[in-house]
């Protein structure tokens, strides 16, 4: 979750960067106004989307389901199998990520709500009336002016050439649907207000509506006067940020200065074409990339130069289709010494089926996690060289080299039970090894 939230954020930076650095300043508007539309929106939906021929041909010896590996003690038992229950109190635990979440969640939507409701009041108390076929509604004692869906605001204390002038703008933004776009962000900061980008994205597209109705509202309206008007107002406005404000100070200069600007030339539109390797960099991203919360390894281990600890994993290709209960905060810690390395297959003894495969190098100890309840034993094989191969498409893990293999007698019972202090979830330590006494034999 937290890696996909990282890549919206950079994917966003990414195109807000290139917006800024090569589009911001052309007068292009309706193409900008797509850009600023559908960027925000690709940036949520990339990181799923993976294309084969763009990522590396990785083994999947180096991706892991593990989360951790812990260097193992330098007390390692010498016995051949020891096993320890950890009575593992799970106090119901609490996923306090997704209640934060909500709560910005729940809050961004009541000031949406609250904001629509402030609309509506005005609406109510307001006289309206019909101007250019458009619903214009006049607020008493009032100077600020802004529109809103198919309605035009306006001061009372405005007066008649402003009015004309303000009209012939918001006409302009009615008629292009510049409240959708509004209210996209509105919903956009829901879902996404922890994002500090969406908010500057809101603020490209609230200044590009503005340069929109201003290239077309002067086309009615005498260039001189207009920007003479725009120059001598300074007005507050309501902190409604889904309308479209006719004087919003911190734009009035932009405005100026754009209306000022000569017409980008058509060939500057092949600006948009970097956006070819742009999106080709990002999809390359995207499927060479693994979910950092399913496959990323970390490996903390220096005391075996000659181990090849890249491999520490539970082999992918043996467990895509393993099960596991991430709602249990269980595990099996398998510690392992230097005589051989192991392969280790988990099974249900009473479905027979294998739930989880894992390899483990000699001298390393990790935890399978998120086991499902049930009781299980273990199939061990030791043995060294350790590969991977596919035989009629299914995965299978073996070594070149089998010194021996055996199930272990022991039953593993991983069914959680409810206690008065909580709820209790077993996990398991164990220590394996070969004795000496059994490597002479293999001999």
């Amino acid at each position: 979750m937290l890696h996909y939230a990282f890549q919206i954020v950079l994917f966003q930076v990414i195109f807000l960067c290139f917006y800024d650095l090569l589009l911001k300043r052309e007068t292009f508007f309706n193409w900008n106004r797509a850009y600023l539309l559908i960027t925000p929106l690709i940036s949520c939906i990339l990181p799923f989307i993976k294309i084969d021929f763009l990522s590396t041909d990785i083994s999947s010896k180096y991706v892991s389901t593990l989360t951790q590996i812990i260097t193992p003690d330098s007390d390692i038992s010498n016995s051949k199998v020891s096993i320890d229950l950890i009575q593992n109190f799970d106090y119901d635990q609490i996923n306090w990520f997704i209640i934060v979440y909500c709560i910005g969640m729940f809050i961004s939507l009541f000031l949406l709500i609250l904001k629509i409701h402030r609309l509506y009041i005005i609406n109510d108390i307001s006289i309206k009336s019909i101007i250019s076929k458009t619903k214009v509604i006049t607020l008493y004692n009032s100077n600020q002016a802004f529109s809103f869906w198919n309605s035009i605001f306006l001061g009372d204390s405005l007066t008649d050439k402003e009015q004309e002038q303000i009209i012939a703008h918001e006409i302009v933004h009615i008629k292009h649907k510049h409240s959708l776009d509004n209210l996209l962000y509105e919903c956009l900061k829901i879902v996404l207000w922890w994002n500090p980008f969406i908010y500057i994205y809101q603020t490209r597209v609230v200044e590009l509506h503005e340069y929109i109705a201003d290239s077309i509202a002067i086309h009615s309206i005498e260039k001189k006067s207009y920007l003479q008007q725009l120059l001598n107002t300074s007005f507050q406005t309501e902190s409604i940020s889904f309308v479209n404000h006719f004087f919003n100070e911190s734009l009035i200069k932009k405005r100026v200065l754009m209306l000022q600007k000569a017409r980008s030339v058509s060939n500057t539109k092949y600006k948009f074409l970097v956006l070819m390797p742009l999106f080709l960099g990002i999809l390359t991203y995207t499927s060479c990339n693994t979910d950092i919360d399913t496959k990323t390894l970390h490996v903390k281990n220096t005391m075996n130069k000659n181990i090849d600890y890249s491999v520490l994993n539970e082999p992918y290709c043996l467990n895509q289709d393993s099960q596991y209960d991430k709602k249990l905060h269980n595990y099996l810690k398998l510690t392992i010494g230097e005589k051989a390395s192991i392969i280790v297959k988990l099974f249900n003894l009473a479905t027979s089926d294998t739930i989880r495969t894992a390899y483990v190098p000699s001298n390393n100890t990790y935890k399978v996690k998120n086991i499902p309840p049930g009781e299980y034993q273990l199939k061990i094989i030791y043995g060294t060289d350790y590969i991977e191969t596919s035989e009629s498409g299914d995965c299978i893990a073996q070594f070149n080299t089998v010194h021996f293999t055996e199930i272990d007698t022991a039953i593993l019972d991983f069914t959680p039970t409810q206690t008065a202090t909580g709820m209790n979830v077993p996990s398991y330590t164990l220590s394996l090894d070969v004795l000496p006494e059994a490597l002479k034999q293999v001999k």
